[in-house]
């Protein structure tokens, strides 16, 4: 009797474990999955805007959200790896996790200067958000003083391709091209993240609190050289190149 109920035990567990086994693999199927998909977009997208000119690029405004915490993590992580290899999917990790309180900041940058940067306050950004705080105050009047050739370009999150959204910016004539969603080598304007990150990472003294690090950014935003983001932006062709030759997978830029 006992014999009979150890291996009626015995099967359940191995039962339970071949579903466990089948979820993960499903998981990690789908996870592949999206990754394959991202890779396929961002060749596309870089196929079709190999041929833009720097004139065209200039005439861009690049948008995105980024998120700056108190606990300051630079994202460089020291690995051993064969030279040559610091771009191949094995040694790329991505993360959207965040350590300790921060602040989520957009802001867009052209040629002609920088947005000012809007602090995103009480949570995430809904279509009707998207449209109420940044694109009729801030990006439309943006736009507005670039002149008639000017284009926009959003990061093409999910939560701003809303029906509400399309239909905003249809009836608004607002000019702007598709942009493949996470496409972080492709978009200039993660470099200028960058750029505010390592400044605020140099202070003297680092921002303690959510309140010194709102007043860190803005000032530091202020302070970004615009010939660096006119230089960033004067890279799209150089990108959509190396993503051309990384056939869609992640690249120097």
């Amino acid at each position: 009797m006992l014999q009979f109920a150890s291996s009626d035990s015995s099967a359940e567990s191995e039962i339970a474990k071949t579903e466990s086994m089948s979820r993960r693999n499903h998981l990690y199927d789908e996870i592949r999955w999206r990754a394959v998909a991202h890779v396929r977009a961002w060749l596309h997208w870089a196929r079709e805007h190999r041929s833009w000119t720097p004139e065209q690029w200039g005439h861009v405004l690049f948008t995105d959200e980024s998120r700056f915490n108190i606990q300051n993590d630079s994202r460089r992580v020291i690995i051993w790896r064969e030279a040559g290899t610091g771009y191949r999917a094995p040694s790329i990790v991505e993360r959207e996790h965040y350590r300790g309180g921060g602040l989520i900041v957009w802001a867009g940058i052209a040629t002609n200067g920088p947005t000012d940067p809007y602090v995103i306050a009480g949570g995430f950004v809904t279509a009707v958000r998207y449209c109420d705080e940044f694109l009729h105050p801030l990006v439309w009047a943006f736009i507005a003083a670039m002149g008639t050739d000017a284009i926009f370009m959003d990061d093409n999150a999910c939560r701003h391709r809303g029906r509400l959204l399309r239909s905003y910016l249809e009836s608004e004539t607002f000019p702007q091209t598709g942009w493949p969603a996470g496409s972080l080598d492709l978009n200039p304007i993660e470099h200028v993240w960058d750029m505010l990150e390592r400044r605020i990472a140099s202070h003297s003294v680092p921002p303690g609190t959510i309140h010194d690090l709102q007043q860190a950014l803005l000032q530091d935003w202020a302070l970004l050289p615009q010939q660096a983001i006119k230089d960033t932006i004067a890279s799209m062709p150089r990108r959509c190149q190396a993503c051309i030759l990384a056939r869609g997978y992640h690249t120097r830029h």
